[in-house]
């Protein structure tokens, strides 16, 4: 009996030893599972998988899919106005703190094509392709059923821009439970119209749990 629970004690130890261990607690901890492929997208891994790590950055602590940031408009506006090294500074302090920003890697990939600066161009339209990518593989975005599942609402029209359309109507709906923006949109250039539908249940949750004081 007595070798039993000298045999409990040890596990006991191993276990608490695993437990406090850096690996275990990043492995277990959001923010640092999101910095860690945070880490491997900047240095250009071929690799990573942009679904997995949009959906980690949905549960770290600062996940804020309807925040405005009154830089993204001075971003835009000084691209428009050809202010390519500009616009190109002011997009990289949206990506300090959302480096998922699909607009913000559009203007720095055009910008510093622009400015001549091939890596940081390419760098940042392969994030750019990759996010997009992930956004269309989740689904057709013709129904409900098979809606294109984002993360925040500027992810909605970073698509619709990438597919040349124009918003018409957008309105909330509500389906088994799940919640969708239904875009009615229109083709810039071919005029035809058509709805998109956007599987909008981690954002929408996320705002539910702020608006409940259960929030990060």
């Amino acid at each position: 009996m007595k070798k039993v629970f000298v045999l409990i004690a040890i596990l006991c130890l191993c276990v608490s030893a695993v437990l406090s261990s850096p690996a275990f607690a990043q492995a277990d901890n959001p923010d640092k599972i999101y910095e860690a492929m945070l880490d491997k997208a900047k240095k250009g891994d071929q690799n990573l998988d942009f679904t997995e790590m949009r959906m980690a950055f949905a549960k770290t602590s600062f996940y804020d899919p309807y925040n405005t940031n009154r830089i993204t408009k001075d971003m835009w506006d000084l691209f428009k106005a050809k202010k390519f090294r500009e616009a190109a500074d002011k997009a990289n302090i949206v990506l300090s703190s959302n480096y998922l920003d699909v607009d913000a890697h559009f203007i720095c990939f055009i910008s510093y094509k622009q400015l001549g600066d091939t890596a940081n161009s390419k760098h940042h339209y392969l994030i750019f392709r990759g996010i997009l990518n992930s956004i269309m593989k989740s689904g057709d975005g013709t129904t409900p059923a098979t809606a294109f599942k984002v993360i925040s609402v500027p992810e909605e029209y970073s698509l619709l821009n990438a597919l040349g359309m124009k918003l018409v109507k957008q309105s909330l709906i509500e389906q088994n439970g799940k919640r969708f923006d239904k875009m009615e949109v229109t083709h810039s250039q071919s005029g035809d119209s058509r709805t998109i539908y956007f599987n909008i249940d981690i954002p929408f949750s996320w705002l539910e749990k702020k608006m409940s004081g259960k929030g990060k």
